[in-house]
C-alpha cells in the first residue's frame, strides 16, 4: 500500500518525502532515504537541509551525492564557515546565520523559504535548481548569474538583486508568485528569463540591452513593459502575454519570431529604431494597436497604419 506524499523504507516504516532526486527522498527530522536505506543524521550534529548537510563540528555544507552532473552552486556561494548561529523560530522553522552575515531560513520540514547573501559576488551555474519553498532571495552584492538559477522555484515571492548586471539561461524558469521584477544594473540576459511567471505585473530594467529567446513568456497579468535600452529581443519573448497594452522599446533593432503574437489589447508600440522583426509578431494583429512608433520603410513592409487616438 501506498500513502502519497511518503516513502516505505526497507525497515518497513512510512516516512514523510519531501522530494525525491535519483531515488534518494529527502525527508524532515534529518533523514535521508537512500535507494529505500534509512539514514538519520544526528541533530545535535547535523541539519539536513533540502539536499544539503550542515555540518556544525566541522563549520561546513555539503551536497548529499555531489557529483559533475547534480552539483549544485548553492554551497560554492558561501564562504569558509567561521561561525554558526541557529536560532529555533515559531511553527518549527529554524534560521541559520553563518559567519554573522548569511541567513538561511528554513521551514518546519527544513525546507529553505529564505537565503540572504551579501557576500557573495556571483552565482555559477546551477543555484537551487530543486528547491521549490524558497519564498526571498536577496544577493545584493551579485555581478553575474549564471546558467540555470532557480528554474524549478516555484514559490519565489521576492528577490533582489540590485547589482547584478548578466544572467544565464533559465533564470527563474517557473516563478509563479513574483509580482514585480526590479534589476537596475543588468545589461544582458539569456533565454528562459522568467518564461512562466503568471503574476508577473511590472518589470524594471532601465540598463538592459538583450533578452535571450523564450523569456516573459506567459505572464497573463503583465500589461507595460519598458526597457529603453534594449537592442535586441530574441524569439518568443512575451509570448502569451495576453494583456499586454505597452511595449516601451526605443532603442532595440531587431526582435525575434512570436513577439506578443496573442495579444489583443495592445494599444502601443515604441520601437523607432527596429529594422527586423520575425514572423507571427503582434504587429500582424494591425487592429489593435493604436499608436504604432516604427520606421515608415517597416509599416508599409507589414501594411500598418496608425489609427486615430
Amino acid at each position: 500500500r501506498e500513502l502519497s506524499g511518503y516513502v516505505l523504507a526497507l525497515d518497513k516504516r512510512y516516512y514523510k518525502s519531501n522530494y525525491e532526486i535519483d531515488n534518494v527522498h529527502y525527508c524532515p527530522n534529518n533523514i535521508i532515504i537512500d535507494n529505500f536505506e534509512v539514514k538519520e543524521f544526528d541533530k545535535s550534529r547535523y541539519i539536513v537541509f533540502e539536499y544539503f548537510i550542515l555540518d556544525m563540528q566541522e563549520k561546513k555544507i555539503i551536497q548529499y551525492n555531489d557529483n559533475d552532473d547534480n552539483h549544485d552552486s548553492f554551497i560554492d556561494s558561501i564562504p569558509s564557515i567561521e561561525k554558526i548561529k541557529v536560532l529555533n523560530e515559531h511553527d518549527n522553522e529554524k534560521t541559520i546565520i553563518i559567519n554573522n552575515k548569511i541567513i538561511i531560513r528554513l521551514n518546519k520540514n527544513n525546507e529553505i523559504i529564505e537565503y540572504i547573501n551579501p557576500i557573495v559576488e556571483e552565482i555559477k551555474d546551477n543555484f537551487l535548481t530543486s528547491v521549490h519553498s524558497i519564498k526571498n532571495i536577496e544577493l545584493e552584492n551579485v555581478k553575474k548569474i549564471g546558467n540555470v538559477f532557480c528554474d524549478e522555484s516555484n514559490s519565489l515571492q521576492t528577490i533582489s538583486l540590485p547589482n547584478v548586471e548578466e544572467i544565464g539561461n533559465f533564470c527563474m524558469g517557473d516563478q509563479t508568485h513574483i509580482k514585480s521584477i526590479n534589476l537596475p544594473k543588468v545589461k544582458h540576459i539569456g533565454g528562459g528569463f522568467l518564461s512562466a511567471c503568471d503574476d508577473l505585473e511590472t518589470i524594471d530594467m532601465p540598463n538592459n540591452e538583450t533578452i535571450g529567446n523564450y523569456s516573459l513568456m506567459y505572464s497573463k497579468h503583465l500589461k507595460t513593459i519598458s526597457m529603453p535600452a534594449v537592442q535586441t529581443l530574441g524569439k518568443d519573448v512575451l509570448r502569451e502575454c495576453e494583456e499586454i497594452r505597452v511595449i516601451d522599446t526605443p532603442n532595440v533593432t531587431s526582435i525575434g519570431d512570436n513577439l506578443a503574437p496573442n495579444s489583443s489589447y495592445l494599444e502601443v508600440f515604441n520601437a523607432p529604431k527596429l529594422e527586423t522583426i520575425g514572423n507571427n509578431s503582434i504587429l500582424v494583429n494591425k487592429n489593435c494597436i493604436i499608436e504604432c512608433n516604427i520606421s515608415q520603410k517597416l509599416k508599409e513592409e507589414l501594411g500598418i497604419t496608425n489609427k486615430q487616438i
